[in-house]
């Protein structure tokens, strides 16, 4: 299920939704089908959500509309629209079990009814946010924060074990003074997402990818979760966002074609074959997320 807010027109609204039948191919191709997921009709007038409103007209088999929202949230519809534009942080599902973060739980049961993913089991919490944690083999990585590790639980309870990595805002953080404000401005949120992703092949081969900000300030950490990951570590010099990459359930990892020595390195470590570049949109991509924000598995 992916999630778009592009602002496209009707100028660049047919090379999209070639991009994303391009998309559903890759996507069919890897046991997997592509849905986009757009608001409910009464935004049908907002351009920003043009593509989903033409796929509804012509592809309402890859489409999934939201339903009005709870009367009590009508003076919320921008948050509305925010959080489908990034479905990774509005619920996280492991087979039968799902953490959904509390504002989500409106139309969160409504998505996975019509995705024929029903939750047996569900949980109120903050890490319904996908952004929060990143998966790596056995570990689920989060940034330290007295507040949001209250609820590492709730991980646990979906089968999950945390691993806790520093963030520029943990207490026994001193001199921040030294740390990138690039870096402090993206984990003001606590989005492990933004800093680390991780890749790996069939064979167990595997790769921790760093943003540059992130490994600089710690870069004895990443250097021990390299380690106990058993995979190499590599910083996205130039090409933060690469690794906010998708990692499909078969180990395959997509990401924009864009990043050249990032898929040059991925491909020389996990195999061609274990890494598919695709073709991005404008405004896809930007300093808040990437490929991965944009989009959420379930199983």
């Amino acid at each position: 299920m992916s999630g778009w807010n592009l602002g496209l027109n009707s100028s660049n609204a047919d090379s999209a939704i070639k991009n994303f039948q391009a998309r559903r191919e890759i996507m069919n191709d890897n046991g997997l089908e592509l849905k986009l997921l757009i608001p409910h009709k009464r935004f049908w007038k907002n351009m920003d959500y043009a593509l989903g409103f033409r796929l509804y007209e012509t592809m309402p088999e890859a489409v999934v509309q939201l339903d009005e929202e709870d009367p009590e949230y009508k003076e919320e519809s921008i948050r509305y629209l925010r959080n489908i534009s990034w479905p990774r942080d509005i619920f996280q599902k492991v087979k039968e079990k799902a953490l959904v973060f509390p504002f989500n739980i409106i139309y969160t049961p409504q998505i996975l009814n019509d995705l024929g993913k029903p939750i047996e089991k569900k949980r109120i919490s903050c890490y319904g946010i996908g952004g929060l944690s990143v998966g790596a083999r056995n570990l689920r990585i989060v940034a330290k924060s007295r507040r949001l590790n209250a609820r590492l639980e709730d991980l646990e309870w979906m089968g999950e074990k945390p691993y806790i990595m520093p963030s520029p805002y943990s207490p026994s953080k001193e001199k921040r003074g030294e740390i990138s404000k690039d870096l402090m401005t993206r984990m003001s949120n606590r989005h492990m997402d933004t800093e680390i992703g991780f890749a790996e092949n069939s064979s167990g081969d595997a790769v921790l990818l760093v943003s540059p900000e992130y490994h600089e300030t710690y870069k004895r950490e990443v250097i021990e979760l390299a380690k106990k990951l058993d995979a190499k570590p590599y910083v996205c010099k130039g090409e933060r966002m690469a690794m906010n990459l998708i990692t499909l359930p078969n180990k395959k990892s997509i990401l924009p074609k864009k990043y050249q020595d990032t898929i040059k390195f991925l491909r020389e470590t996990l195999g061609k074959e274990s890494v598919i570049p695709i073709e991005t949109l404008p405004r896809e991509i930007n300093s808040s997320g990437g490929l991965r924000c944009r989009t959420n598995i379930i199983d």
